[in-house]
């Protein structure tokens, strides 16, 4: 994804396995950083042991082609090993989490090219989760302004409008629009579902009486 001088390079190295020395190849970085946890380990190339060198290739151009946000693992499951990507740049509220199942048939830069462009199109995608993330974070303090404000309605009149007499005052009010009735001893009332809604149970329902003519 960049043009930077590579961070990480495969070599070789021995591990202890079953009381003798065996080859294995490390992802490590270019620098001499040391790999693992701790305090300026560099995580990204913790436990990156393999005994496939075309592995430990893939896992290499990985790291090399993405930011370091980004995360790989192999991990088996049920038989079959698979890579798993995750991780997001800061800010982004959509974590990447790709999951692709190992072919051995496919080489090791081709792979990687592809385990790479996952990544780099979830990069592409950032502008647009956070553009969706504030557009949700927008609805819900309107949602939750809307509830406070019905809160204090409702401390102030009792029992608001119930859903069932807002939606017939809204019928009686389109009958009357199209017959051209008007007057009752409730006239003036609200004529938005949003006013109607916030009447008490009580107004609610003498307006309705007064648009039906019940009195």
């Amino acid at each position: 994804m960049t043009d930077t001088p590579a961070r990480y390079k495969v070599e070789k190295t021995q591990v202890q396995s079953l009381g003798r020395l065996s080859d294995r190849w490390a992802v490590v970085r270019t620098d001499g950083t040391p790999t693992g946890w701790g305090p300026g380990k560099d995580y990204r190339a913790h436990n990156h042991l393999y005994s496939d060198r075309g592995l430990a290739e893939i896992v290499a151009a990985f790291l090399n082609g993405t930011p370091d946000d980004y995360r790989i693992e192999r991990n088996l499951h049920k038989g079959r090993h698979f890579w798993l990507i995750t991780g997001a740049a800061p800010g982004d509220p959509g974590e990447l989490k790709s999951r692709t199942f190992e072919d051995d048939q496919k080489p090791a830069d081709t792979v990687s090219a592809a385990l790479i462009r996952k990544v780099t199109d979830h990069v592409a995608g950032i502008d647009r989760r956070v553009a969706a993330q504030a557009d949700a974070d927008a609805k819900a303090a309107e949602q939750e302004a809307e509830a406070d404000r019905r809160r204090a309605l409702e401390a102030e009149k009792g029992p608001l409008a119930t859903p069932r007499q807002v939606d017939f005052i809204m019928e009686l009010l389109a009958d009357r629009q199209r017959t051209g009735d008007g007057g009752g001893f409730y006239f003036g009332g609200p004529t938005t579902r949003k006013g109607v809604a916030e009447m008490s149970k009580r107004e609610a329902s003498m307006y309705i009486t007064s648009l039906k003519g019940d009195y």
